[in-house]
């Protein structure tokens, strides 16, 4: 995902030959340069592909939802003592802030990775959602679940000033 602010582009997560990343780089539109961004103390997204991006009025970053990765371990069926790891993808729609000026992440919204269904207080994790800022709104539309490919055509807003989701 990826948005600009200042003249400086932001790209954040997505696929690698290793698997999900969740890190940030900053390309410099003038001096044509990438540069790493290293956030300050505190928590930060996790490991993503298929998620949103985009810039609020305040030149901070907001990023929504997308594809993550849950582990699950489990006894090997050919022996008791041994183990496996599995990766499953689920579907995310929780909310993040990041300031440029300050270098940090600030959660907005916790993810429910519990339910593939909307609740009627937010909506259902998702992938490839369509997303824009009005204001200090940020609209979501449609996307996919992760794991069932279930497609979704709802809007919800997210009301960045009151941490609170509207289904419109």
């Amino acid at each position: 995902a990826a948005a600009s602010v200042d003249g400086q582009f932001y790209i954040f997560g997505g696929n690698s030959a290793l698997g999900l990343l969740n890190d940030l780089y900053r390309f410099d539109i003038k001096q044509l340069t990438w540069w790493p961004v290293v956030p300050g103390s505190g928590a930060t997204p996790s490991r993503r592909a298929g998620h949103a991006l985009c810039a609020t009025p305040s030149r901070d970053l907001v990023l929504f939802g997308g594809r993550g990765q849950v582990r699950r371990t489990g006894s090997s069926s050919s022996s008791s003592s041994s183990s496996s790891i599995s990766a499953e993808f689920t579907s995310l729609n929780d909310v993040w802030r990041f300031s440029p000026s300050r270098g940090q992440w600030t959660l907005l919204s916790q993810s429910d990775r519990l339910s593939a269904r909307t609740s009627a207080t937010a909506p259902a994790g998702r992938a490839h959602a369509a997303v824009g800022m009005i204001g200090h709104r940020l609209f979501v539309y449609g996307g996919k679940d992760a794991s069932t490919d279930i497609l979704f055509d709802d809007v919800w807003a997210f009301h960045l000033e009151v941490g609170r989701w509207t289904f419109i």
